[in-house]
């Protein structure tokens, strides 16, 4: 016997008796009169000094290096895996997302607002685009770890700090960055209605991109006022969906070029110093006296040393 939200979706098993329902036990019984609290979430809420407070973990986690629960954008419930075909505001493609919002933060479409989770007198609640660009530009940002868990140490403009674990995210079956990148939800909807915008966050670079919002991705909520003044962005950056019509990585794409690793020449031109310059596939240059066994580019061309 559990408990579940009243607006949760549930099969019915029916009975047939005429027999009147028994009396509880006492007062207390969970089956007659179920207790909410049991299934609030709850954070400490930190001020860095901003104009919202931010919570000290993810959402559904209990501590600062829990990685908490994934969510599709929109969707209240988590699950084990995220597809298109599973998204229950699409029809199977991102070309058949239905619109629910360009801004979902503190509506029925936010799993944090539904928790009915608060701080106080403080209602906990999915960031918008705009207090995560202020999180980006008012703070600093530096890649630590905890125990084992690496991530971001983020510090306001007042010295307060908060920890974001390199949780990584999932879709059709697979996690990408995890323990490398962090993915973190707003409740902003991309310039094309099958995204969201989110913070990303690796190698000491947070970046405000998006996601499809199908992806499994953390929440980081915050709640309340914060001491600083309104961080409002009127131009947030426009996200990253690139390079050319065919991005390297198809899905999340990234606002910032450093996010995406090469280990190969981009394009070889003709040399500015004299035509015996010669250079690894890797593009580090090597002495032509003492060429070992491999492949290597001279005027933009390869040639192979056996």
């Amino acid at each position: 016997m559990s408990t579940g939200y009243r607006r949760s979706g549930f099969s019915i098993r029916p009975v047939c008796d005429t027999k009147a329902p028994e009396a509880p036990e006492n007062s207390e019984d969970p089956i007659i009169n179920p207790n909410p609290e049991d299934s609030l979430w709850d954070s400490d809420a930190v001020d860095l000094g901003l104009s919202v407070k931010w919570a000290s973990c993810n959402f559904r986690a209990e501590e600062e290096t829990d990685l908490g629960e994934l969510f599709a954008w929109g969707e209240t419930d988590t699950k084990s895996d995220f597809t298109w075909s599973n998204y229950i505001y699409a029809e199977g493609s991102a070309s058949s997302v239905m619109n629910i919002g360009s801004e979902i933060s503190n509506t029925q479409y936010d799993p944090v607002f539904v928790s009915n989770s608060q701080n106080g007198d403080d209602q906990w609640r999915m960031p918008t685009g705009k207090e995560i660009q202020e999180l980006k530009s008012k703070c600093t940002f530096m890649e630590t770890s905890k125990g084992n868990v690496k991530g971001m140490t983020v510090t306001g403009p007042n010295g307060n700090s908060i920890f974001l674990p390199y949780g990584g995210c999932k879709y059709d079956g697979k996690v990408l960055g995890g323990g490398t990148a962090g993915y973190y939800w707003s409740g902003t909807l991309y310039s094309s209605n099958y995204g969201a915008y989110t913070l990303t966050i690796k190698n000491s670079v947070p970046s405000y991109s998006y996601c499809y919002r199908r992806t499994g991705v953390y929440i980081r909520p915050v709640c309340g006022e914060g001491s600083g003044e309104s961080g409002i962005i009127d131009n947030p950056d426009p996200g990253y969906s690139g390079p050319g019509p065919s991005p390297i990585l198809p899905d999340p794409y990234f606002s910032n070029h450093s996010l995406f690793d090469t280990d190969g020449i981009e394009s070889v031109g003709e040399s500015s110093t004299i035509d015996t310059d010669i250079y690894t596939l890797s593009g580090i240059k090597v002495d032509a006296r003492n060429l070992k066994s491999g492949v290597y580019v001279r005027k933009g061309r390869k040639f192979v040393i056996k």
